[in-house]
């Protein structure tokens, strides 16, 4: 796994996740890039896909939908909150004020409202709504005892890469967004896939401008120290293999080449070069965190990357969280959806613009929706699983409509009601795999990949 920066992050309910740099370090950190590239003798699609790319926009912390796609315009004010809901260029289906831009483009996404998990934790959340899977029970170290891989690895081994660089890449953008600088991160783990598909991660964040226009080295390691690094590295490699294994090793040692290659060489760099894109386009994405994560995640896709997730701002909204000054909902007026509105309005015109939305499947959704009640403007919502709404926009996805509903105080499913197994089904159809793959971890013990989820018919 490379990672370009380190940075600590811990959820409001306690729990805390570590990155480690491994950039430059080509022994350890290009395992996981060697294995993606590996990975293309994994197994073809099944069936014609209606998806070749996938964008997951993940907003960590878990949204608002009643201040974002599910607002409650006639519920008494403790349910509704201090806003109120606006038309969209669709007929009858109406938004959140606070997205006025996302409001002029409705007719390119569809609206779930009705998905539901009833899981108010974070990680737990977090797993459940990107493997399709509930978590296992956790040992005394907090880790799971059973957990299931990131859609976007499981699709990365079923895909394998393209044009020569990684299938599967992860975007996390540590922006303040007027709270001091607390943020999340996302699950994304291969699990019993194992870390040869853990996705490349790059970081950024909005006080430097989004430093993610290359793969730049970690200070003072040149091109040469990184080489020198990676010959001693395949130097111990070589010295611990048994000769039963040569064959073997040799396939490994090819396979780590090409990863290096793929960090040093200049079309991968390119890739990831934003500079060659119109300040026009950038300062209309947004020059923040969300803006430019957003317009990289469209530079990638364009590239050929199958995968591509990106996770940006802190949508924990709920009130008097230590460290943050301001309140709750006054973050999200203020600086989320602001930040959202500008970048995914977007993303979804320059998709559409450049025929990219066609086959690519844009999802926007965070682990869970908020709590019906808000005692007052700066209190916010708590975690609330048993409701929340998720956008889906491309790859043959009937833009303009509602799917499902909420009860009228926003707190269940009403109509149509759908479980994380559902969408995950649902994204691997699209893609032209079968929600019943059965795949095989470490010990050979095989898994079906989403085969109890029913597909969403209306977005197909």
């Amino acid at each position: 796994m490379l990672e370009i920066r380190t940075q600590r992050q811990r959820y409001c309910d306690g729990l805390s996740r570590r990155e480690f740099v491994r950039a430059g370090a080509l022994g350890l950190g290009g395992v996981s890039l060697a294995g993606l590239l590996q990975a293309r003798a994994a197994g073809a699609a099944t069936r014609a896909p209606q998806a070749r790319s996938v964008i997951l926009l993940w907003m960590g912390g878990g949204p608002s939908h009643f201040e974002t796609f599910d607002p409650k315009p006639d519920a008494p004010e403790a349910y509704r909150g201090p806003s109120r809901a606006i038309p969209t260029n669709v007929p009858g289906m109406r938004i959140h004020e606070w997205l006025p831009q996302v409001a002029k483009v409705a007719d390119k996404f569809a609206i779930i409202r009705s998905v539901s998990h009833g899981e108010n934790g974070h990680t737990a959340a977090d797993h459940w709504l990107q493997t399709g899977y509930k978590y296992g029970p956790v040992d005394s170290q907090g880790n799971p005892q059973q957990a299931y891989p990131f859609f976007g690895t499981v699709a990365a081994q079923q895909l394998g890469a393209r044009n020569g660089l990684p299938a599967n890449i992860s975007i996390k953008s540590y922006g303040t967004y007027g709270i001091g600088g607390f943020n999340y991160v996302y699950y994304d783990k291969p699990e019993r896939l194992g870390p040869a598909y853990a996705p490349l991660r790059m970081t950024g964040d909005e006080k430097n401008g989004y430093v993610l226009n290359d793969l730049p080295l970690p200070s003072g390691v040149t091109h040469g120290r990184l080489e020198r690094r990676s010959r001693m590295a395949r130097l111990i490699d070589d010295a611990t293999r048994l000769a039963d294994h040569e064959a073997a090793a040799a396939d490994l040692d090819t396979f780590q080449q090409r990863a290096y290659n793929l960090v040093t060489s200049g079309a991968a760099r390119e890739a990831f070069d934003l500079s060659g894109e119109p300040d026009s386009l950038k300062e209309r994405y947004g020059k923040n965190g969300f803006g430019q994560s957003f317009l990289l995640a469209r530079r990638l896709i364009e590239k050929g990357v199958p995968i591509v997730a990106v996770s940006t701002g802190n949508w924990d909204t709920h009130g008097n969280l230590q460290g943050i000054p301001i309140g709750a909902l006054a973050r999200m007026k203020d600086h989320l959806c602001p930040a959202l509105d500008r970048s995914y309005s977007a993303l979804l015109t320059d998709m559409a613009d450049r025929g990219l939305l066609k086959d690519t499947l844009v999802l926007w959704m965070g682990e869970f929706g908020r709590s019906p009640k808000v005692e007052g403007a700066d209190v916010g919502r708590d975690h609330w699983g048993r409701a929340m709404s998720i956008v889906a926009a491309g790859a043959g996805v009937r833009g303009g409509q509602v799917i499902g509903s909420t009860t009228p105080d926003g707190g269940e499913p009403d109509e149509r009601p759908f479980r994380p197994i559902d969408l995950i089904a649902t994204l691997y159809h699209k893609l032209g795999i079968s929600p019943n793959t059965i795949l095989h971890d470490a010990q050979n013990r095989p898994w079906e990949i989403a085969g109890e989820g029913e597909l969403i018919r209306e977005l197909l």
